[in-house]
């Protein structure tokens, strides 16, 4: 329906197979179901550059944030639920040294809370 390349963006990231305009024809409609029956995605050619441009912006401006292999099993374990006790404990480190790395994490991912952290790691693919 909208060819925001944030919208169509949202709306991937909550499941859909696809993306369609209300301008879609008969014909690309029909391919289009036929993708999502075979399990495979589809998007109208008219919003596959903005998305695309997007994408590659994100990219970009996440692409020079750089978590060390401790940052981000840090970051996982909040993920997880864990809290900075239950994190120290798991990884064998002081509370007072996560809560260094969550620190250095808040100000890496310019995140204002925990789930704001993990919510931008998962974004930008820095957590699985």
């Amino acid at each position: 329906m909208y060819d925001d390349p944030t919208y169509v963006e949202h709306v991937i990231a909550t499941g859909a197979a696809g993306y369609l305009l209300k301008t879609v024809g008969r014909d690309e409609l029909v391919r289009a179901i036929k993708a999502a029956d075979n399990g495979q995605g589809y998007l109208q050619a008219e919003i596959t550059r903005p998305v695309l441009t997007r994408f590659s912006r994100t990219y970009e401006e996440w692409s020079d944030i750089h978590l060390s292999p401790r940052e981000t099993e840090v970051l996982q374990l909040v993920a997880d639920g864990l809290s900075n006790k239950q994190i120290a404990s798991s990884l064998e480190i002081s509370e007072a040294t996560v809560k260094t790395y969550i620190t250095s994490l808040f100000e890496k991912l310019g995140a204002v809370h925990r789930a704001h952290a993990v919510a931008l790691a998962l974004r930008h693919r820095l957590i699985d």
